[in-house]
């Protein structure tokens, strides 16, 4: 069995070379990534991995999709260069996680489509995390089993749930000769004759999700929205990352100042007492 994985990425130094290092040891074929106009020192830790046979870097110009379609060329690549069997599309912060198993699983694999639960992590809040580089480093990881409702859900909230404790869709993996097209970034997978392809809820792995770590990462995140908010009202739906979008005004409106009273409410609510009931541990949020 043989997966290949899809990554967009855009001013993620801090995690993307973890990331690549996990999913390789972890049994991944390949790793194909999309760089998208990075700033950051991103495209010069992609350098180290300028000839590695198991990693292609797509350079990509713009943010624009209509212009240069990354999906597009992270699919064909994927394909021509690997032949896989199956395709992951997923993010740098987003690492593949099975409580029972060290490596890929191929009896996990039996379906075409698997939709893998994503469960948003509160460790990697704390002054001591490190990105994790192995399952079993992930096991002891605090993560939200149980999240409350959405973001979106929440909008005219005016006492609101911190937004790590709300509830993000599954990613998909899909078999490689029934895709044609990953949307959403890879939340839903479709056919040549595009439409939805229905995936089986993984029961034996799930995605561990590191969405806010370090400030300087969290504020370049802010800013590279706030860059692309009004191509995003225009072109996505009401929902659509809305979290981010709500982030983006705040620093349009606030400034650094306001996204760094973001950045600490998150923090603070890593530990709130009243919300550990959400929690568990890694190795216990699939049983």
């Amino acid at each position: 069995m043989k997966i290949v994985a899809n990554i967009a990425v855009r001013d993620e130094a801090e995690l993307i070379g973890p990331n690549i290092e996990y999913h390789l040891s972890i049994g991944f074929h390949g790793i194909v990534i999309a760089n998208i106009c990075s700033t950051d020192g991103t495209t010069q830790l992609l350098e180290k991995y300028k000839n590695h046979p198991q990693v292609i870097v797509i350079p990509v110009p713009t943010q624009d999709n209509s212009v240069f379609n990354w999906n597009e060329a992270l699919l064909k690549t994927s394909k021509e260069i690997y032949q896989p069997d199956f395709i992951a599309h997923f993010d740098a912060d987003e690492f593949l996680y099975s409580p029972s198993h060290e490596f890929l699983a191929s009896e996990e694999f039996a379906h075409d489509t698997l939709a893998v639960k994503l469960f948003n992590c509160v460790s990697c809040l704390m002054d001591d995390f490190r990105v994790p580089g192995s399952m079993a480093e992930i096991d002891g990881l605090t993560v939200v089993k149980r999240p409350m409702t959405t973001h979106f859900n929440q909008r005219k909230n005016t006492h609101k749930i911190p937004w790590i404790y709300t509830q993000v869709g599954p990613k998909t993996i899909c078999k490689a000769n029934k895709l044609d097209m990953f949307v959403d970034g890879g939340h839903a997978a479709l056919d040549s004759n595009r439409n939805v392809i229905q995936g089986k809820v993984a029961e034996g792995f799930a995605f561990i999700h590191l969405p806010i770590t370090s400030y300087n990462r969290f504020l370049n995140k802010v800013k590279n929205i706030e860059s692309l908010i009004d191509f995003l009202f225009e072109r996505t739906s009401e929902d659509y990352a809305f979290h981010w979008k709500d982030w983006a005004m705040v620093y349009r409106e606030s400034g650094e100042q306001g996204v760094h009273d973001l950045y600490l409410q998150q923090v603070k609510a890593a530990t709130e007492t009243k919300l550990a009931n959400c929690l568990a541990k890694s190795i216990d949020c699939l049983a």
